[in-house]
């Protein structure tokens, strides 16, 4: 029975060659795309969850105000991670990291690297991460002892090849000796610590420091099972009150418990390991996280996709089912029963989707590279388990199958044959309700998509066009300078600026789109507890003219005046934050409570953060420090530029590698998740509307199919086909009102979620949703006129046969 009705079967699809190949290429798509995004999805939500105790490693985050200024950030005092381990049994373990410490060259022999993702780490790194594989060295017995390092596979293999690096000797910073003391696993794609190196944290002078508000590493603890973060959370409010306490009451003399009640705080919470990519939106993450909201989206586009794909399936199978009326009456005439014809029907929709199936896997595995260059993705299909692949494929199958193959099944093969040689089979959209609510949610969703996409879109072109107060285009930016000799600095400096197409220079250890500190400061006269934790950086002269940063007030610093040596700039937010009595020019501030310095100018705020951020009080101190040179060059070629500096470079320092980007690169790099999802976003949305187009197709062709004598009838009398057109389209167009009315308040609900992510934003304009609906409506009437036409133009004569 079962080969028989697979025969018969293969027989009707083939026989139906355009109703096959629309849904095969509906449903192929549908759940290729489905699936993608769901591999997509599964991805994001695995972070960090590879380690073994994932669910009891927690954060440690910062919770801080101090007066106007408030701090949310990942990162922690050194000293609470040993304190909070020794005092409190319900914390297991703890590891502290460092990331701020530059990007040191390493050498080993005549191979010498720039390491980039170089961390520093505690012996227990490899015992509370215990997800991190070490293929030699002991977990428990590694990165105890100073200038001691572990490297991953990748790692090794640059420095060692083939040779056993593990006791072997590198050399950082050109003169400092490590150990290589083992040699871990490369971290897997789905982690949020990245790392090539990890050096022994107890070689760094801070590894000592008891100094509860200085905080400048992140610290991991591992808890007991079952413990309940919130009671870790009030033993950290203990720690601060008896560690931090008397130094916030000696600084501002005011204690704690005082300081609260004027508004302030200074608090550690945990955050879960497994939070930390997708509900972490936190300034110095080691990583930029995703977001959860657009992850949701991405569920529902999923969602969307398969239903718009099984709709469309059943719209087309059931429009077929009014040409087997006739078909079915004969086969129960000649003795078929019921049950053999539900199992014809089922047969044919499952085998439908099953080849569809396959075809899907396909489209999966030649666009999975595609797919992973633009979603910055290492994904392949065996993410997911073979149980859960399988389980999710054969389900797709069966229900999508049972679901199309229904409504001839079961409804075609229940009624009495008679009814149906007769051709009294009741027809029409009307007498379908099920149809037209199917209908109207691939219109819901059809205009939803549509909302949603041009909102992405718009945001991420406000984003990349929007005026960030200074200018990142042709700006090169010189990593590690320090290591040119400190009495050639300044030479090095002059022969740049004397370099064709060269317009300024100027040394910083902060820019924008980089790590930027911050730091406690007081006006001058102010009482000791009015002090406020502002962003800092420090620089030197010029840096106005290469960012292109616009004064406000008074000036940047000045060769000309040797008093500028004490001196500092700050921006429009930093100017109001101070309070300052008068004009800011020539006012004191203390930085860092002891270190007096002077106002000289007041820069235009500029967006030194991302637009995720708003724009906080910066303060930019004068210093000679070498952490970034950053050259300005004009239209020039970017790669003569960096040929001609390079060669400079050279002049300077042979032995060191020239390590350089362009500002414009990392500004943008900012919203690279943004951009990256709008563009799979706007792609997955156009598959959706492709193929809830063909489930409108469906839709007329079953309209037609059941009208084809009310035409007839109609065009005898005198009917254009004008009015026939607009008879069919009527039906639609009283659906299409329903949809949109529905899908506003959907659309506008979610992106006006996935908006509050930005800080500075586009409005949701009324217009957006007027031509999504537009042209929602101009796809499903070209879509619909198809059929429309092609029934309204054919010959009364022929039409007027038809049973």
């Amino acid at each position: 029975m079962l080969f028989n009705n697979l025969k018969v079967s293969v027989r009707n699809l083939v026989a139906q060659r355009g109703y096959t190949l629309i849904n095969l290429f509906g449903l192929a798509v549908g759940i290729a795309s489905a699936l993608m995004i769901i591999l997509y999805v599964v991805d994001e939500f695995s972070y960090d969850k590879f380690h073994p105790n994932a669910g009891n490693i927690h954060r440690i985050y910062l919770d801080a105000k101090l007066q106007d200024t408030e701090m949310l950030a990942p990162i922690s005092n050194v000293a609470i991670g040993p304190v909070s381990c020794e005092q409190y049994p319900d914390i297991l373990n703890y590891t502290r990291i460092f990331t701020f410490g530059g990007d040191p060259d390493i050498r080993y022999g005549d191979r010498t690297f720039i390491e980039k993702n170089l961390i520093y780490a505690d012996s227990t790194f490899f015992q509370v991460f215990d997800g991190f594989r070490l293929i030699s060295g002991d977990p428990g017995n590694i990165l105890n002892a100073p200038n001691q390092l572990v490297m991953t596979q990748s790692a090794a293999q640059r420095y060692f090849g083939d040779e056993d690096p593990v006791g072997k000797g590198v050399r950082m910073w050109s003169s400092q000796e490590w150990e290589v003391v083992g040699v871990a696993e490369d971290p897997p794609s789905n982690s949020h610590i990245k790392f090539d190196i990890v050096c022994s944290f107890i070689t760094l002078p801070m590894s000592q420091s008891t100094n509860w508000v200085s905080n400048n590493n992140y610290t991991y603890i591992l808890l007991q099972e079952g413990t309940d973060p919130k009671d870790i959370d009030n033993h950290f409010e203990y720690l601060v009150t008896t560690y931090a306490g008397p130094v916030f009451e000696e600084i501002m003399g005011a204690s704690m418990e005082d300081l609260e009640h004027l508004g302030n705080r200074y608090n550690y919470f945990t955050q879960p390991l497994t939070d930390i990519r997708l509900r972490s939106d936190m300034p110095f993450e080691m990583e930029v996280g995703g977001n959860i909201t657009m992850v949701y989206v991405f569920m529902l586009i999923a969602l969307f996709i398969l239903v718009i794909a099984a709709i469309n399936f059943m719209n087309l199978a059931t429009a077929r089912s009014a040409k087997r009326a006739k078909e079915v009456g004969i086969r129960k005439v000649v003795g078929s029963t019921r049950s053999r014809l539900v199992g014809q029907f089922l047969t044919e929709s499952v085998l439908l989707s099953a080849a569809a199936l396959l075809i899907a896997v396909v489209i999966v595995i030649i666009a999975m590279p595609a797919f992973n260059n633009i979603a910055g993705k290492e994904i392949v299909l065996s993410s997911l388990p073979v149980s859960v692949t399988a389980g999710v494929l054969l389900s797709a199958i069966l229900i999508v199958g049972f679901a199309a193959g229904s409504y001839p099944a079961f409804f075609l093969a229940g009624i009495d044959p008679l009814v149906i040689l007769k051709g009294k089979l009741s027809s029409g959209m009307k007498s379908s309700l099920l149809r037209g609510i199917l209908v109207t949610l691939q219109f819901i969703i059809t205009i939803g998509l549509l909302i949603s996409t041009f909102v992405v879109y718009n945001q991420i072109s406000y984003v990349q066009k929007k005026d960030l107060g200074y200018s990142p285009e042709n700006l090169l930016v010189i990593n590690r300078p320090y290591v040119i000799p400190s009495s050639q600095h300044q030479s090095f400096e002059d022969e740049l600026r004397n370099l064709p197409g060269i317009e300024a220079v100027s040394r910083s250890n902060s820019l924008p789109a980089t790590t930027i500190g911050n730091t406690i400061m007081r006006k001058e006269g102010a009482p000791p507890d009015d002090m406020q934790t502002y962003n800092f950086f420090y620089a030197s002269y010029d840096l106005d003219k290469t960012l292109g940063l616009r004064i406000d007030q008074g000036r940047y610093f000045n060769r000309n005046y040797a008093s500028d040596s004490s001196a500092i700039v700050i921006n429009q937010a930093a100017a109001r934050g101070f309070g300052f009595d008068g004009s800011p020019i020539g006012q004191k501030v203390f930085v860092n409570l002891n270190d007096e310095r002077t106002v000289v100018g007041v820069i235009e705020d500029f967006h030194y953060e991302s637009l995720h951020q708003r724009i906080s009080p910066l303060v930019i101190v004068f210093g000679q420090f070498y952490g970034y040179l950053t050259v300005r060059f004009g239209d020039g070629s970017q790669q003569d530029i960096i040929r001609t500096v390079e060669s400079k470079w050279n002049e300077f320092v042979p032995d060191q590698v020239f390590d350089y980007f362009f500002l414009e690169d990392s500004v943008a790099e900012q919203y690279g998740d943004e951009r990256r999802a709008g563009i799979l976003f706007s792609g997955f949305s156009l598959l959706a509307i492709i193929i809830a187009s063909l489930g409108l197709l469906g839709l007329s062709s079953y309209s037609a199919e059941q009208r084809t004598r009310e035409i007839g009838i109609r065009k005898v009398f005198g009917a254009s086909e004008g009015i026939v057109v607009r008879l069919l389209l009527k039906e639609i167009n009283r659906l299409f009102i329903i949809a949109t009315l529905l899908s506003w308040p959907v659309a506008w609900y979610l992106m006006t979620n996935w908006l509050d992510n930005f800080a500075f934003r586009i409005s949701l304009s009324p217009l957006v949703f007027v031509i999504a609906s537009v042209l929602a409506y101009i796809i499903a009437v070209l879509t619909v006129s198809y059929q429309a036409f092609k029934a309204a133009g054919a010959n009364p004569a022929v039409t007027l046969k038809y049973e």
